[in-house]
């Protein structure tokens, strides 16, 4: 499976998605994830951590990416629009993170509509406020009034993941029934990616 996930706002969880995506997808096979970003954040968060796959940079990933099954690819924030449209021929799935907020949905709205002829990309809610709020709700709401396709699954708001990045780990790695929460969230995630892509 090769999966491309990117934004166009920071702190939309791009990295925390690409790494807990990687763990979900490295328990049947050999996982790759590609940090394309110069922050990279992905590299900083693993360095140091036991990992169940591999977390490479573009430059060191040249040459090596036939050797996995599953690669993601942690893009730059704010990738430009050809940069993006070219990336999403290249996987099976595009995911484009943002939050539930109005102005968060606004930028994704913009970003979508030039990548609206791909059928491969899903818009992933993250970030999701705890009920009562109904900002979710709006969201899939205003999203599918749009016509725009959207995961099932979203990923709730966690301190855990803040935590799995201070510790080097992943928060299905964590003994703690509150960091199992935030990993099923991603579990949900990835058996609805396989379902989809039919991996």
């Amino acid at each position: 499976m090769r999966i491309g996930i990117s934004a166009d706002k920071g702190g939309v969880g791009k990295t925390t998605t690409a790494l807990h995506l990687a763990s979900y997808l490295a328990r049947d096979n050999t996982t790759l994830v590609i940090d394309s970003d110069t922050n990279e954040s992905a590299l900083d968060w693993a360095a140091g951590g036991k990992f169940g796959f591999d977390v490479l940079s573009d430059r060191d990933a040249a040459g090596k990416v036939t050797k996995y099954q599953h690669v993601l690819l942690d893009t730059e924030a704010r990738p430009i629009t050809e940069d993006l449209k070219g990336l999403a021929t290249q996987v099976d799935v595009m995911l484009l993170l943002s939050r539930p907020s109005a102005t968060d949905l606004r930028v994704l709205l913009k970003t979508y509509a030039k990548l609206a002829a791909m059928k491969n990309v899903r818009i992933l809610l993250t970030q999701v406020p705890p009920a009562p709020s109904r900002a979710e709700e709006d969201a899939r709401e205003l999203l599918r009034e749009a016509g725009i396709p959207v995961c099932e699954a979203s990923i709730r708001r966690s301190a855990w993941f803040e935590h799995a990045s201070l510790d080097n780990t992943t928060t299905d790695l964590m003994r703690d029934v509150r960091a199992s929460i935030a990993w099923s969230d991603y579990e949900s995630l990835g058996n609805e990616l396989r379902a989809w892509t039919r991996l």
